[in-house]
């Protein structure tokens, strides 16, 4: 049994309200802090009792941002893996962890510390092992269990707008895939309403995420769209994860703000640079650098950055969105 899990079994709640966050526990080097069993329920029980219990869950009407794990992890791992980022900002937004489609064998370092958090999933291929599909299908896949994720905590109660995608690794790279979809729709449609002098209607349905935040992550895009010709270099997502562009970088910019965090000792470093300076729009993306490896940060030292970076790029697009309705608001009046 994964000993994150609580006693209750729950699959959304790991660590319940006010559980302590064991701060100083690295997955790589001290994996002998883990916490009991017993402590767990013991907590939990506490924590009940003082009127915290999940079903009084004060997250559920904050802003939502959704993430996605690395390859050969799920989300049970990834929780853990972000629980300090998700305490920094727990009164600010609540977090959803989606769990990638496809069965994996456990990435790097996994084992040392999540060997019975199995089983493990990814969301595209990288091992010869790995089963072929269409692009049609993988992008069906990956789209079911991103709606999936969300729709269980519409479930659940919550109720915030979706904010932000955060992912590290093979999720960051699908949070950009997934955000230069969302822009290319966007685009589309804002030439169609152009095109009949209409006034472009919001789609009510529509989930438009305002920013990304990229831990780990590497280029190009994998295309989410199998049937456009404009997407036609990039990689498919039915392709390999180290698959490159058919063409030279460019042609395919995101401009939807970024926050990318780069681990300066992680072997993929360069391949993380090239996500930032090629696929990302200079004017909309930010930069954050600590010296470590292919990991996520879980030290206060090195979460605080991003938690000031997060809160200043949801400021800040928060702004230019209601801008935006304001703009055409104005334009429907008259």
């Amino acid at each position: 049994m994964c000993w994150k899990e609580t006693v209750q079994g729950s699959r959304d709640v790991f660590f319940p309200p006010g559980l302590p966050l064991w701060k100083d526990y690295e997955c790589e080097q001290q994996a002998e802090t883990r916490p009991t069993l017993a402590h767990c329920f013991t907590s939990y029980q506490t924590n009940k009792q003082a009127g915290m219990a999940e079903q009084l869950d004060p997250t559920l009407r904050l802003p939502r941002i959704l993430c996605l794990h690395g390859g050969g992890t799920n989300a049970r791992i990834f929780k853990i893996q972000c629980r300090k980022i998700a305490h920094d900002l727990r009164e600010e937004y609540r977090f959803v962890y989606v769990e990638a489609p496809f069965a994996s064998e456990p990435g790097p370092d996994v084992m040392q510390v999540f060997s019975e958090c199995g089983p493990f999933k990814r969301w595209l291929r990288f091992g010869p092992t790995h089963p072929a599909l269409t692009p049609q299908a993988a992008v069906a896949a990956l789209d079911g269990a991103v709606e999936a994720a969300m729709a269980e905590d519409d479930e659940r109660g919550g109720c915030g707008a979706w904010t932000a995608l955060l992912g590290f690794s093979q999720g960051a790279k699908m949070c950009a895939s997934l955000l230069y979809r969302q822009q290319n729709r966007a685009a589309t449609a804002a030439a169609a309403a152009a095109a009949t002098g209409a006034v472009e209607a919001a789609d009510p349905s529509a989930v438009r995420f305002r920013f990304g935040v990229l831990i780990a992550g590497r280029g190009p895009f994998v295309s989410l769209e199998p049937d456009s010709a404009a997407n036609e270099s990039l990689p498919s997502a039915a392709d390999f994860s180290s698959m490159t562009e058919k063409e030279a970088p460019g042609r395919h910019v995101l401009r939807i703000p970024t926050i990318h965090m780069h681990g300066l000792q992680d072997p993929g470093l360069q391949e993380h640079r090239k996500l930032y300076r090629e696929y990302c729009h200079a004017e909309a993306r930010s930069l954050l650098e600590w010296d470590a490896g292919h990991r996520l940060p879980v030290r206060s030292d090195d979460v605080a950055p991003l938690i000031r970076e997060i809160r200043r790029v949801d400021g800040e697009t928060a702004a230019a969105a209601a801008a935006a309705i304001t703009a055409i608001d104005e334009m429907v009046a008259v």
